[in-house]
């Protein structure tokens, strides 16, 4: 036991002494000129380091600085964006309500030109009827739409069956007639203001 005690001091002392030797500290109460110029550049590179926190410190804060600025400027554009984005959803709301309205008319002038084909098939027909018999037909419909139709006739056509149907129902004829003249009306003032467009 005592060969196993004396092993483990001198195991003991042989780490201190290595661990002295290599740190440095074993010959620390021999003076000598390594050890000095030692200590001297350990000053400096203290001061080195310590002169260099502050940039290094002024280098984090620019950075940070300009995360900061970075991230401001990144809000700034994405809020812009935005804007904007806002902006050419109006003007397509803007320009889809104008569409509709284009739509809506365009839909309306081909009900009428529908309309228009209708009156002049039925004109071409009433046309290739004898007159008395087109007045007996046409004086059954409503005075507008005898109106569409005899507008749609070659004047001597409509003239005869006009006259064939004063003949039967002098007034019809005469409500048709004001109407036709309304029409005619109404087809000069537009076709003049037309002009000036």
């Amino acid at each position: 036991m005592k060969i196993l005690v004396i092993a483990c001091v001198t195991a003991l002392i042989a780490s201190i002494a290595a661990t002295m030797f290599f740190t440095g500290t074993f010959n620390r109460n021999v003076p000598s000129q390594d050890s000095d110029e030692t200590e001297q550049l350990v000053e400096k590179k203290d001061t080195e380091i310590k002169s260099q926190q502050p940039a290094n410190q002024n280098i984090a804060s620019n950075a940070g600085a300009k995360s900061n600025s970075l991230n401001s400027n990144i809000k700034n554009e994405v809020a812009l964006a935005k804007l904007e984005l806002e902006k050419y959803k109006a003007q397509i709301a803007l320009e889809s309500a104008k569409l509709s309205a284009i739509k809506s008319e365009i839909e309306a002038l081909n009900s009428a030109k529908e309309s228009i084909n209708r009156y002049k098939q039925m004109a071409n027909m009433y046309s290739a009827m004898k007159p008395n018999e087109a007045a007996l037909v046409i004086s059954e419909l409503d005075e507008n739409t005898a109106k569409s139709i005899l507008l749609e006739m070659d004047n001597k056509i409509a003239g005869k069956i006009m006259s064939a149907i004063a003949t039967t129902n002098p007034k019809y004829a005469a409500n048709i007639s004001k109407l036709i003249v309304k029409s005619e009306e109404n087809s000069k003032a537009f076709n003049s203001f037309s002009k000036y467009e």
